[in-house]
């Protein structure tokens, strides 16, 4: 039987490579370099240079893929030839790639063994601690702050080593062209057309569903004060990091549904399933944003509300204005569940798939790396609970959030035992927050919430100037205080908040309380919680997100 030759590959931490700096410019450059080195287009070139009969790429794409080959020179050839560009193009990135080998004509055994090699290949790689390098005669990059300088970007004021050269540069490379700015003269602006001229997928798919030729011309921010100002509260920002929940077991329970088909068809499917996965991530964003977000502004140097720093397969990275984070998040998890719910049903698979999303909202001087080890924290919360959820007999996508106001942030395990519980003599563990949020009930939360915040008639005939409808924030504030100081307090507060407003304000909040099991025990509800029947509440999440609700 004919020996068949799989080579799979997949990058490195992935992000660990794009936030090795805090500097915009250089983690878009970063990510454009991933992106780069492991597009379609650049493995078909990588495989067009080996000569067999008999290749084919499986998928590509995200910083991972899977080739065959016929012979073991050409797959050997094809590894060697990805690990030289992969290193070449992002000069401190590494890829693992597998190569093995099959007889048999068993495309579910090959990728098995294929899967088992890559992961002994990733757990056997050194793990390097890099530590600052200078000399009495050197200096440290101004990016990273770690590696000696080898070059002078544009001025003296700017040296950087050649790896954050590297990222900048491919950033730079994307412009088109030389734009106009405010003050007249010739500067760099990146804009999503630069973007997909340069292969990002995320920025063709985003701009082939747009409207408005406002979203070609605006530029993306470079900075996050940019982005700040254009956030509503002023000068915060969303960080957003979205991930799929068990994928590969999702991946592994796929391919073992082909079991005992011949190779090709297997291969075909294989292909397809794990390109679906890339493409309904591609498409929940894309949809989430156009959804939430309006157009820019059609002036010169308007900017977009959102930067997509990162987009592998399921994994995604945004920086977006801070306002848009939250209906994103939800948007996104809405639409991922129903494009892969299409994408599995094609395909024969009766898995649900869900995915998990952490936000950080917090001021644009905040560092980019504490907002995305943050937002890596939410999401392993949000991932947390789903697999309680799922235990429960409930598959679904979850949201965590936390609004970051101080500079020195404790590990989130630890600041929310320490923030959001208190011990009640008569109740128990009360638990301050109802956070993480199905992605369902924090589109709920974000709905009543601006229900409350701008209100609306409870008759639709009554005189819309009759009464005062929005729900005082005096009253919102004063509770959320009250929460804090004990059960019984809250209760007490709770009482006040309900009664010491006009019957439209009061039947806002009274909504509110009922579609969070509260309205019995306001603002306490013991309801069908990850916590199992510890008490929690939704008005402290409320009130910390009353800003960003527009």
């Amino acid at each position: 039987m004919t020996s068949r030759f799989l080579v799979l590959f997949d990058a490195d931490n992935i992000a660990g490579f794009v936030f090795d700096t805090g500097r915009l410019k250089e983690i878009r450059g970063g990510s454009a370099l991933v992106r780069d080195a492991t597009s379609p287009l650049r493995i078909a070139e990588l495989v067009d240079l080996v000569d067999d009969a008999d290749k084919r790429i499986v998928y590509a794409g995200g910083g991972a893929g899977l080739v065959r080959f016929s012979t073991k020179a050409a797959a050997e050839a094809f590894a060697h030839n990805l690990r030289n560009t992969y290193r070449r193009s992002t000069v401190d990135g590494s890829i693992s790639v597998a190569v093995t080998e099959t007889a048999d004509d068993d495309f579910v055994a090959a990728v098995d063994a294929a899967h088992v090699a890559l992961r002994r290949l990733k757990s056997a790689q050194p793990q390097v601690d890099r530590q600052p390098l200078a000399g009495t005669h050197s200096a440290i990059c101004v990016s990273c702050g770690r590696r000696p300088v080898q070059t002078i970007y544009t001025t003296p004021a700017d040296p950087l080593c050649g790896v954050c050269w590297t990222r900048r540069n491919a950033d730079d490379n994307t412009h088109q062209h030389m734009q106009i700015g405010h003050t007249g003269a010739n500067i760099r602006r990146t804009t999503l057309v630069d973007m997909q001229n340069t292969g990002d997928d995320l920025a063709r798919a985003f701009l082939a569903a747009a409207l408005e030729p406002s979203w070609a011309a605006a530029w993306l921010p470079d900075t996050m004060d940019e982005l700040g100002n254009i956030s509503r509260p002023r000068n915060y920002v969303g960080f957003l990091h979205a991930d799929g929940n068990r994928m590969g077991e999702h991946l592994r329970s796929f391919l073992h549904s082909l079991k005992g088909k011949p190779w090709i068809e297997a291969e075909d499917a294989y292909g397809a399933f794990s390109t679906a996965i890339a493409q309904a991530t591609q498409q929940a964003v894309v949809q989430a944003l156009h959804h939430v977000m309006a157009p820019p502004a059609k002036v010169k140097g308007a900017f977009v509300p959102f930067d997509p720093i990162l987009s592998a397969g399921d994994d995604l990275v945004l920086l977006l204005a801070a306002h848009h984070a939250l209906d994103v998040a939800a948007r996104f998890c809405t639409v991922f569940e129903s494009e892969m719910s299409a994408a599995a049903t094609q395909l024969g698979y009766t898995g649900k798939m869900t995915t998990a999303v952490g936000v950080v909202l917090a001021h644009a001087k905040h560092p980019i790396l504490q907002l995305q080890r943050q937002a890596k924290d939410l999401l392993r919360s949000a991932k947390a609970r789903v697999a309680d959820l799922r235990r429960r007999g409930k598959d679904v996508s979850a949201v965590d959030f936390e609004v970051v106001t101080t500079a020195v942030v404790r590990p989130l395990t630890e600041h929310r035992r320490h923030a959001y519980q208190l011990e009640d003599h008569n109740q128990g563990l009360c638990h301050l927050t109802r956070r993480p949020y199905t992605a369902d009930d924090l589109s709920r939360l974000l709905d009543l919430g601006r229900q409350l915040k701008h209100g609306r008639p409870t008759d639709p005939t009554a005189d819309p100037d009759s009464e005062r409808r929005s729900y005082p924030r005096s009253q919102l504030h004063g509770l959320y205080s009250a929460i804090f100081q004990g059960y019984d307090q809250a209760k007490l507060q709770g009482a006040r908040a309900v009664l010491r407003v006009n019957s439209a304000q009061r039947s806002l909040l009274l909504t509110f309380a009922g579609a969070f099991d509260a309205k019995d025990d306001f603002p306490w509800s013991s309801g069908d919680t990850s916590l199992d029947d510890e008490i929690t509440t939704p008005i402290t999440d409320l009130v910390e997100i009353f800003d960003f609700l527009h």
